[in-house]
């Protein structure tokens, strides 16, 4: 797969590509069986999409949501479209594909997340795995914060609640499926570490899998407009 039509794929897909690039893409296609697969990845996706995307949030809703969630908001407007920024070898999607990107983790399976994972923003080196000190053979856990994590998964499922009677249920079914995981991974974190609290690689392999667990869903629920 080359990374120059990789990035085209979605202008294609758009109709934004101008009519020479367009032709050699399509003559690149007929002999890379790779971008072909991605192309029909991304046109699912968009299809997807359609059926998936609900109204923008009322406006106190979205205000209030935007508070407990983290998110960027105004108080005074609902969240506006936005191009989500992807690693070189992976198009950039806008708005609606990058929804249903967000939710292919569960509506498309392992063939058709793999959009969805590479968008999601990988914690930046130091980040998430801190030094841990010790005092007296006791070691202070820095990198997974379980009870952290649970109140922002008790803070996504309130906002989910306020919003399920605007949603559609596809929508709300695939985030509560989400959140599951997400509770299901750090019960799995706090018995592994409970197990064996010193263990500093296993403490920043459930705090890098939860985290993006959670960006995905912060994302899908932020664009969904809950």
């Amino acid at each position: 797969m080359s990374d120059r039509w990789t990035d085209a794929l979605s202008e294609y897909l758009d109709g934004d590509l101008a009519a020479t690039e367009a032709r050699e893409l399509e003559q690149h296609l007929e002999s890379c069986e790779e971008c072909r697969v991605t192309l029909e990845e991304l046109r699912e996706i968009r299809e997807r999409a359609r059926s998936l995307v609900d109204p923008p949030a009322p406006d106190d809703l979205w205000a209030g949501i935007a508070s407990r969630i983290g998110t960027a908001g105004s108080t005074s407007e609902a969240p506006r479209a936005r191009v989500l920024k992807f690693p070189a070898r992976v198009p950039s999607i806008a708005l609606p594909w990058a929804v249903a990107a967000a939710f292919a983790l569960v509506t498309l399976g392992a063939g058709g997340a793999y959009v969805a994972l590479r968008g999601a923003a990988a914690p930046e080196p130091g980040t998430i795995a801190h030094d841990t000190a010790e005092t007296g053979g006791e070691v202070q856990l820095a990198s997974f914060d379980a009870e952290k994590v649970e109140t922002e998964i008790a803070a996504l499922q309130s906002a989910l609640d306020h919003g399920r009677g605007r949603l559609d249920p596809k929508t709300v079914l695939v985030l509560e499926k989400n959140l599951t995981l997400i509770r299901q991974a750090t019960e799995d974190a706090k018995r592994a570490l409970a197990a064996d609290p010193a263990n500093r690689d296993l403490q920043n392999y459930f705090a890098g899998t939860v985290e993006k667990k959670l960006q995905l869903v912060r994302r899908a629920a932020t664009m969904a407009g809950v």
